[in-house]
């Protein structure tokens, strides 16, 4: 099962039931559910929110009335996600994010004159 937020793009899902002898109909994003077994495997999902269901029928033909659902959202490459509070790139890329903190960090020692340091001190506390 992917994590909430994740960039992994193959979604694989274990499922099982306590009644002896039931099937499952698997349904990815609202799609028409199909038979499936566990593990299922999604390979190469979009970027985007999912939501994945498996349905249980017993032996007997009754199915799940409350199919359990997870959903998750696969991030595209390369964008920078904050989670668990507190805000979110909104889309800027790694690449693009440093290139603008270099420019402004270039254009910081630009405009302002570097201070003269003076030569460290020996000090007999530290062994000098």
């Amino acid at each position: 099962m992917p994590g909430a937020v994740t960039r992994t793009a193959d979604a694989t899902f274990g499922f099982i039931s306590s009644k002896p002898g039931s099937t499952f109909q698997c349904s990815l994003d609202g799609g028409a559910p199909a038979v499936c077994t566990s593990p299922t495997t999604y390979p190469a999902l979009a970027p985007g929110t999912h939501t994945f269901t498996v349905t249980a029928t017993d032996a007997a033909g009754n199915a799940d009335p409350n199919p359990p659902a997870y959903t998750w959202t696969l991030l595209p490459p390369n964008v920078l996600a904050m989670t668990g509070g507190g805000c979110s790139s909104g889309g800027a890329d790694l690449p693009a994010l440093f290139a603008l903190l270099a420019l402004a960090f270039a254009l910081r020692r630009r405009g302002s004159a570097r201070p003269s340091r003076a030569p460290p001190s020996r000090s007999s506390r530290f062994g000098g």
